[in-house]
């Protein structure tokens, strides 16, 4: 339950635009591997990376939908935390129309921190009612 409080906090400092707060809770050498095939490498790297982001019109806000939290050991016999989460995130795109996607972060926790966030993408469904 603790790594998914971080979740919710992590979310949380998203939505506010707090780089402090995310990077307080992003390991040193977090790693991030984006649905478009992109690893960005490094809690300064991501900040960098979010600090543009979120000074651009896309506006990323977050909305937590659902979580799963797991554990087990690697092939080194080394205890790994995981929390896999449902998101929607929603922003405005270059003609600055409002998207919605369904994401989905597996997430792995190392000594209360996020070392790793794997992010898989899809576009919201559009009621064609």
């Amino acid at each position: 339950l603790d790594n998914q409080q971080i979740w919710l906090d992590y979310i949380k400092a998203h939505n506010e635009k707090n780089l402090e707060k995310i990077a307080e809770i992003n390991a040193d050498d977090w790693i991030g591997y984006a649905p478009n095939g992109n690893i960005i490498e490094g809690n300064d790297t991501h900040i960098e990376f979010l600090d543009e982001w979120f000074s651009s019109p896309a506006n990323p806000r977050w909305r937590v939908k659902w979580m799963i939290a797991n554990k087990g050991t690697d092939v080194e016999d080394v205890m790994q935390e995981w929390l896999t989460t449902g998101n929607d995130i929603t922003f405005i795109d270059e003609e600055g129309n409002e998207i919605v996607e369904n994401h989905v972060h597996d997430i792995m926790f190392e000594n209360g921190k996020i070392k790793n966030i794997f992010i898989y993408s899809k576009p919201a469904p559009v009621s064609t009612e």
